[in-house]
């Protein structure tokens, strides 16, 4: 969020004191107040563009990964994956991913996910030596 006066940004990393100043002083003039979805720093379409054109990178790479770890025992819809890979890049934390992707998929994940045709026979034919 940022104040823009004839427009003219004005510095928002002013203390609050500094900032109170200058918005007492403001108090017969018109500033508009702009708030920006993706912070002050992305306020260009081109900007945006490109943030979401390395998070969309980043995301189809951790799905990748996902898949080729788990694709044996979990099966589900790209949906899913997608969701899973949200869940893993969410901390934005790059020295624990692999560790997120290695890790067992959360609950929310994990009940949207099947068991892969060879996890769910292996399942049965150890259910049918037990009863033998």
């Amino acid at each position: 969020m940022v104040f823009m006066v004839k427009k003219h940004i004005v510095d928002s990393s002013k203390p609050n004191e500094d900032r109170n100043t200058w918005l007492q002083s403001m108090h017969d003039k018109t500033a508009m107040l702009l708030i920006y979805d993706y912070g002050v720093s992305l306020g260009r379409k081109q900007d945006r563009q490109a943030f979401w054109k390395a998070a969309e990178v980043t995301l189809r790479e951790v799905v990748g990964r996902l898949q080729d770890l788990w694709g044996a025992t979990y099966t589900g819809e790209a949906v899913v994956w997608r969701m899973w890979a949200t869940e893993v890049v969410r901390s934005q934390d790059r020295s624990t991913l692999d560790d997120k992707i290695r890790a067992p998929p959360p609950l929310s994940v994990l009940r949207l996910l099947a068991a892969t045709d060879s996890r769910v026979q292996e399942y049965v034919n150890d259910l049918h030596h037990s009863t033998q």
